[in-house]
């Protein structure tokens, strides 16, 4: 009987037009080494890369009608190995029409004795991430993932969720922030014999979230 068990660590990155994720999944053998991987993914999951010690081949198929929003991504390995090893899955999933839900993405490991692990979420700093469902998963803060999440990934973490087991699942939306902008001005005039000469310093900070454009008033005389 295997005694195999595994813990993801997995980024989910939302965006307006796809969404990444990145899984760092470490295998931890028992008695019996581990030649192959297998892992239920979702259906519209676009698997770009896969890394592992050794790794020979890795190929993708239906499921069957049992569960068809999900494939099984099996991962081949050149030798049996005894010690814990990783195995990183990236991939791209098409994001959902402004304001629709975005499904949690599902990575379940085949013939585990026990699993778990952490989905990290990040966005873009005009945004905000809601949590609209959860099953079988719950919120963590974010010092439970500071062990492995990179510094420079921090800022872009909205949401820390734990799984104790594969069957998990649960929606969140994009919510865009507004963006909070204080303005100071700066004049300087200057008067010649033949000309005033006016300089004005506009001094901006922006908050909260970014913004795309400034829009401000000119005196008709510098317009």
């Amino acid at each position: 009987e295997r005694e195999t068990t595994a813990s993801l660590q997995t980024l989910l990155r939302l965006a307006e037009k796809d969404i990444s994720l990145e899984s760092r999944i470490r295998v931890s053998p028992s008695r019996l080494a581990v030649h192959r991987v297998d892992i239920q993914v979702p259906e519209d999951f676009e698997v770009i890369e896969v890394e592992a010690p050794g790794l020979v081949d890795w190929s993708r198929n239906r499921q069957g009608e049992e569960d068809a929003s999900q494939d099984i991504l099996t991962v081949l390995l050149g030798v049996g190995h005894r010690q814990a090893f990783d195995v990183i899955v990236r991939g791209l999933i098409k994001a959902p029409l402004e304001g629709e839900a975005t499904e949690l993405p599902r990575l379940s490991l085949l013939g585990m004795l026990r699993q778990q692990g952490q989905i990290v979420v990040q966005t873009d700093p005009s945004f905000d991430v809601k949590i609209l469902e959860l099953n079988n998963c719950q919120q963590q803060s974010l010092e439970t993932v500071t062990g492995w999440l990179q510094a420079g990934q921090r800022s872009l973490a909205r949401l820390v969720l734990s799984h104790r087991d594969g069957n998990y699942g649960g929606s969140v939306q994009l919510e865009r922030r507004e963006a909070i902008v204080h303005g100071t001005t700066f004049t300087n005039i200057r008067v010649t014999d033949r000309a005033i000469e006016e300089t004005i310093l506009l001094d901006f900070n922006v908050s909260n979230a970014g913004i795309d454009e400034i829009v401000f008033q000119l005196p008709a005389g510098l317009a």
